[in-house]
């Protein structure tokens, strides 16, 4: 979201897990979003992203090289990633595992010479080795949404206030550290609601992730 806040126009793939949350933190900001597609533009996959692909088409727009009943495949993902760092500046690596698709798409941006930078992540988790291995390559590091806006050569001034201090999951790690499942029974949350906005303040560098999996304000 403070990406976009920048103006920052946010490429993905609109796939489950982080490429949603990508598109859905972007519109929340108010900026466009374009997602691109493994399949022709009337098969929605995921199907449960339809609605999220909807307001994508509303507020900025839907790709794919595929023909209209053209049904996403296997070895369509991978196609379809030279596309996204092929329309981005550079690529933005949060998770990936060391054989994930993601690092296809990063492979295509470093052809297409695109900068690649990346979140750090718990040794001890295979999903971020290869995210991890990527910064031990030489990746740039991202600690912060205003630390990759003034790499991008972006004012981080174009940031509007936070506002944090009203939200329940910071308020609360800031009283005591917890694990997701503990503020989910807590805030009465589901899980996915709590760790994709744990995920977004983690990102905002106002809580960090301890080993064991307990996250505390900072």
């Amino acid at each position: 979201m403070k990406l976009s806040q920048a103006g920052v126009c946010v490429v993905s793939g609109l796939a489950r897990g982080i490429d949603g949350e990508a598109h859905r933190g972007a519109l929340d900001g108010g900026a466009p979003t374009a997602a691109v597609l493994g399949g022709g533009l009337d098969i929605m996959y995921p199907p449960e992203h339809t609605s999220l692909a909807e307001r994508v088409a509303e507020h900025g727009c839907l790709i794919s090289e595929y023909p209209p009943g053209s049904k996403p495949a296997k070895y369509t993902f991978p196609e379809r990633n030279r596309i996204i760092s092929g329309l981005s500046s550079a690529v933005v690596v949060v998770e990936a595992g060391e054989r994930s698709g993601t690092m296809i798409t990063v492979g295509t941006a470093l052809d297409q010479g695109r900068d690649v930078y990346a979140v750090p992540g718990d040794i001890d988790r295979s999903s971020t080795r290869g995210s991890n291995r990527l910064l031990r390559d030489g990746a740039g590091i991202v600690l912060s949404p205003r630390e990759l806006i003034t790499e991008l050569g972006l004012s981080p001034d174009t940031l509007s206030p936070s506002s944090t201090s009203s939200d329940p999951i910071l308020e609360a790690l800031l009283k005591k550290q917890s694990t997701p499942e503990q503020l989910s029974f807590l805030l009465h949350e589901t899980a996915h609601t709590i760790n994709s906005r744990l995920l977004e303040l983690e990102l905002q560098g106002l809580v960090i992730r301890r080993p064991g999996g307990i996250y505390a304000g900072v």
